[in-house]
């Protein structure tokens, strides 16, 4: 493994994917449990979120160059890994960290960390479902300098670096951002809405969606939804089929979704229940 972190690799943007926990090497307090055969991945959560290959096209088409590492991969495969050498070894303005899903919390905040120490003049930036439910939270850790919030966050990365790459810290007119500015912090509004015309109640008059497992006029799943164009009314959230509910036995293995409400139905939780 060292021959293959021995020299600099160089982007605009890197993209690390951190295990669910930054320590489970050393950790024999954790039970690391099975999840399901449907999730073709381990505990450590070495699957990074598709979203990554839009940011990095979109980001090509700009002239700036991305590159995605995986380190939770990394560091199942090579059990030895020095994961401060392979960071001192990446060269970027900008380090971007998923947390798209809860079990990244504890692993991504802790993965920025070291990145701080052997790049403190870097711009660390959290995006995902997660990092925009709890950024006000997400901010206020040493590691993390910028929360990018909602589901499309393209067009804000993306100018996000070329400012950067420009030499500039001056985000008070890129939308849709919680950053650090000094010693404070300062919040740039929800803004950037591809679909400006979502309501309060969007799943039901909407997406069409009676019954789910969150509550439907929770304000900050609102502004989730609402970055995400017409894609939310295509998502297993929804489970809609060309306009239609996939309910049915017939449709869902088609579509591959399944309905909100039938899920709702089936489950123990109440249908009403929102996040913490």
């Amino acid at each position: 493994m060292d021959r293959q972190i021995t020299s600099q690799l160089k982007a605009d943007l890197f993209l690390l994917h951190a295990p669910s926990v930054y320590d489970f090497r050393e950790r024999d307090d954790i039970l690391f449990a099975y999840l399901s055969d449907s999730v073709n991945v381990t505990s450590v959560y070495e699957m990074y979120p598709v979203g990554w290959f839009s940011i990095r096209q979109r980001l090509a088409g700009h002239g700036f160059d991305a590159k995605i590492v995986n380190v939770a991969s990394l560091m199942l495969m090579h059990p030895d890994l020095d994961v401060g050498r392979l960071l001192r070894r990446l060269e970027a303005p900008v380090f971007g960290f998923d947390l798209h899903w809860m079990t990244q919390c504890q692993g991504a905040v802790e993965l920025a960390a070291p990145l701080k120490e052997e790049r403190p003049d870097a711009l660390t930036i959290f995006g995902g479902i997660p990092a925009t439910y709890y950024a006000s939270k997400l901010i206020t850790y040493p590691g993390v300098n910028v929360v990018v919030q909602g589901y499309d966050t393209l067009d804000p990365v993306t100018e996000l670096v070329a400012r950067v790459r420009r030499g500039s810290r001056d985000f008070a007119s890129i939308p849709d951002l919680l950053h650090k500015a000094g010693d404070e912090v300062q919040a740039t509004g929800f803004t950037h809405n591809p679909a400006a015309n979502y309501k309060r109640f969007a799943y039901r008059n909407i997406m069409g969606v009676r019954k789910t497992l969150i509550q439907k006029d929770d304000g900050l799943i609102i502004d989730e939804l609402r970055t995400m164009k017409e894609a939310a009314q295509r998502t297993s959230i929804c489970g809609k089929r060309n306009g239609r509910c996939c309910s049915t036995a017939r449709c869902r293995p088609r579509c591959g979704t399944r309905c909100a409400r039938t899920t709702a139905r089936s489950s123990p939780i109440p249908a009403t229940r929102s996040f913490p």
